[in-house]
């Protein structure tokens, strides 16, 4: 993932927006959560680690 794409993104967005992350247990995510976003821990190649982390939500946006 390229976080500083990602913090950009969450710094154009407004206040009251739910950004959701997903991200692997190891990686250095927490500027990420700093800057307002919900991390799901997880792989992208599995099958539950996407479906809770694009559950009830309007956008995909994959970097």
């Amino acid at each position: 993932m390229n976080a500083s794409l990602t913090l950009r993104l969450l710094s154009a967005c407004s206040a009251a927006a739910h950004i959701r992350i997903l991200v692997r247990t190891n990686s250095p995510y927490q500027p990420l959560i700093e800057a307002g976003a919900q991390p799901v821990d997880g792989e992208g190649n599995d099958s539950l680690s996407p479906a809770l982390a694009f559950a009830g939500i309007d956008t995909v946006i994959t970097l």
